[in-house]
């Protein structure tokens, strides 16, 4: 049990290392590295987005993702890795790519959000203020909940709940 915990705090410092490491390489600002309860304990890096261009905010979501998943594969192309470990793996891999709060999900209704505002750009020629840019920010998070997009994104994570946890999958790595 001590070498899951132990992996799971590697995995969940180096997945918001991630962050830091993809923010500062984008030249954005860190605004508070924090812990949270809700809707889960966690930790996070929340950074100012001051004219943060998509590509940038899609590199800084996914970041963290991708460090978790790189080090999932190396571990079980290259070493042979103990259950216990690939479980703590698979946990923090099932945590981070959930539906309900995740990168992913924040990133879909950003994007989202995103092109509603180019649009009332272009409409109005005049870009939208901070305060207009959260609200929409906070309107398409609550509305992504329940969409056809999330229904998508839980299907995708029912199914790599099943490939992590079948165990045909799990005895083919004894």
């Amino acid at each position: 049990m001590i070498y899951f915990i132990l992996t799971f705090i590697f995995l969940m410092t180096t997945h918001e290392l991630s962050h830091i490491f993809m923010a500062k390489a984008c030249g954005m600002r860190i605004k508070k590295i924090g812990f949270t309860c809700k809707p889960l304990p966690h930790v996070y890096v929340s950074v100012i987005e001051n004219n943060l261009s998509l590509l940038k905010r899609i590199l800084f979501m996914i970041s963290g993702n991708f460090t978790t998943i790189f080090f999932f594969m190396i571990g079980l192309l290259y070493f042979d890795v103990p259950r216990i470990i690939y479980f703590a793996f698979a946990f923090q891999i099932i945590i981070e790519l959930n539906p309900f709060y995740s990168d992913y999900s924040l990133l879909l209704s950003y994007i989202k959000a995103h092109s509603k505002l180019k649009i009332t750009f272009l409409q109005n020629k005049k870009y939208p203020t901070k305060e207009e840019i959260n609200i929409m920010y906070k309107k398409e998070n609550q509305e992504h909940l329940y969409s056809k997009e999330w229904y998508w994104h839980l299907f995708i994570w029912a199914m790599i709940i099943i490939i992590l946890l079948s165990p045909k999958f799990i005895i083919s790595l004894i």
